[in-house]
């Protein structure tokens, strides 16, 4: 919301008012999500009237005259109209007019990685997602992207189309205009925005936190894809399916190029963000706030820093040994280790030099345990993951760990406290009576430790999309706690940086109106040659800082072990 621009319309109202009055009335959200019509018109004069009644509403109490009221509104109106028809028609220019779906088979010896490598050299935008480990069975599907259509990122106060600035009061709501309708049928990514959201784009669902700016990332980050690689786990078949235009040869010439040798991948440590004694301290922080009923649970996390070097492909494969989960994921946005092959690949504009392309590049490489929301045919489901033990390697010392863990009365109340907020998040946004928990406290194995799981689901409300689902189910409770509006002012108040991708989600809005979106969690967050590495614990009222310490490490200890492998 551009506060300036009202001021030099009301000059005699303080800034800190406005801000005040914005917030209150959740404006900058509720006026992004009106519709506009191709004459730039409200289509629904009723919730405008609404609107109003409500600024002024607030307004008054705050001691504002009534003309200046009506003047803010006309300001803030007129500046969302300009700003969405802006969007609207950059939408409409990246949108297909007609929508063909057609796949091929792609004979290849190459394994996934294999492929991965090599279009990850030849394009700066690609992606891959993979399902592997116990729960291996959540996606028998695996899929690649390169070369999307465009980039979007949203900043507040903006949208960034491939480089091209448009103001908008609410990005996250002017996403939603770059996925035309698609009829259903088949399920999983089928085309469509393929991407993240940090921790801090909650600011678009949940304005009354303040929340910091990443200095790195963007608030979220998609690539609109027409075509792209399907491998199914099964059949060991890779299929390419394109909407628009078929780059099959140009997918096939990559393919027979031998991969360009890179130097040899390093990761050295460059300590924490908080101390041990800081940690510990502001766990009992957290308590006096549990104590005064501000909180019941609350998620307090530690970043790792290291710097990179050589080729973070061998990370990945290293992360897929030591950690399998069921979901694997390697995004990368806006670098490429091979310039002139991209140039001569897209039609593009190269970046200037191999040297800005490492500094611009952001990647995600990462193993998560945990489904924020899916969508799949109307029906959302969440699968809330907390209460931790280690793995040991022995069948029989797992096992005793596990039965430990779900007669551990404090992980139980913490888990169920989650459930509770994952069943109101799921119940927000499906019909009335379809929420219910089909599967209650079960154990979820992973390398490294072992939590208590549980799913929910329930049946989508008509006029709702897969963007509602993510929006009302971020960030999940698992990593921010309980109630989560207030938990997160909480979080802002007491972790020293913002989170960033961690904790945010990674996946896609497909073509078909589906969608499925992991929590980013146990992985590792590069822009350029920095990297993090981050991890909370839940805090309750008896939960003790020397223990709460140790989770954060356990929970880390895949990703650290994967960056120690890799780099030997």
């Amino acid at each position: 919301m551009d506060l300036k621009k009202i001021r030099n319309e009301v000059s005699h109202v303080d800034e800190k008012i406005l801000r005040l009055l914005v917030e209150r009335a959740n404006l900058t959200t509720k006026i992004a999500a009106l519709k506009l019509n191709k004459k730039d018109q409200i289509r629904d004069p009723k919730r405008e009237s609404e609107l109003i009644k409500k600024l002024k509403g607030q307004g008054l109490r705050l001691g504002l005259a009534s003309k200046d009221i009506q003047k803010i509104w006309e300001v803030i109106i007129g500046a969302s109209r300009s700003s969405q028809k802006n969007c609207f028609q950059i939408a409409e220019k990246l949108r297909l007019k007609k929508l063909v779906y057609r796949e091929k088979k792609i004979k290849t010896k190459l394994g996934i990685t294999e492929i991965f490598a090599r279009l990850r050299q030849n394009f700066p935008t690609t992606f891959l997602l993979e399902s592997l480990g116990e729960d291996a069975n959540f996606s028998r599907k695996s899929y690649l992207g390169f070369d999307p259509h465009a980039v979007i990122q949203g900043e507040p106060g903006k949208l960034i189309v491939s480089g091209s600035e448009f103001p908008t009061p609410n990005p996250y709501e002017a996403l939603k205009l770059f996925l035309p309708k698609f009829p259903r049928g088949k399920g999983g990514f089928r085309g469509g925005l393929f991407g993240y959201i940090c921790y801090e784009a909650t600011r678009y669902f949940e304005p009354a936190v303040d929340f910091k700016k990443h200095p790195d990332f963007p608030d979220f980050e998609f690539g609109l894809y027409y075509d792209g690689l399907i491998f199914d786990k099964k059949t060991k078949e890779f299929k390419y399916f394109y909407l628009n235009k078929d780059r099959s040869q140009l997918l096939k010439n990559i393919l027979w190029k031998p991969l360009k040798r890179e130097p040899k991948f390093k990761a050295t440590s460059k300590g924490h963000n908080l101390t041990r004694d800081y940690f510990e301290k502001n766990v009992s922080k957290a308590k006096e706030e549990i104590f005064k009923g501000n909180t019941f649970q609350f998620q307090f996390g530690r970043k790792s820093y290291f710097d990179l070097s050589g080729n973070r492909m061998e990370f990945y494969e290293t992360l897929r040994e030591v950690n399998p989960s069921p979901h694997m994921f390697y995004l990368q946005f806006g670098g490429t280790t091979n310039q002139k092959e991209h140039l001569k690949n897209s039609g593009g504009p190269a970046l200037r030099s191999p040297e800005r392309a490492e500094r611009s590049r952001r990647e995600l490489i990462g193993s998560s345990p945990e489904l924020i929301v899916r969508v799949e045919n109307g029906v959302v489901e969440n699968y809330p993951l907390a209460g931790t033990r280690k793995r040991t390697g022995e069948k029989k010392q797992d096992d005793k760990l596990a039965k430990e863990l779900l007669a551990d009365e404090k992980e139980r109340a913490e888990h169920m406290m989650l459930v509770d907020l994952g069943r109101n998040d799921v119940g927000r946004i499906s019909k009335f009576g379809s929420v219910k928990v089909s599967k209650l406290m079960q154990i979820k194995r992973f390398s490294h430790v072992q939590h208590i799981g549980s799913e929910i689901i329930g049946k989508l409300r008509p006029g709702l999309t897969a963007f509602d689902a993510l929006a009302t189910n971020t960030p999940v409770g698992t990593v921010s706690g309980a109630p989560k509006v207030e938990t997160m002012k909480i979080i802002e108040r007491i972790e020293k940086d913002a989170r960033g991708p961690y904790a945010g989600a990674i996946g896609f809005f497909s073509l078909t109106g589906d969608c499925v979106f992991a929590a980013n969690l146990r992985s590792l967050y590069a822009s350029g040659k920095r990297a993090t590495v981050q991890a909370s614990a839940g805090i309750v009222a008896d939960s003790v800082p020397e223990f709460e310490y140790k989770e954060v490490e356990k929970k880390v200890r895949g990703i650290i072990a994967a960056l120690e492998k890799a780099s030997k």
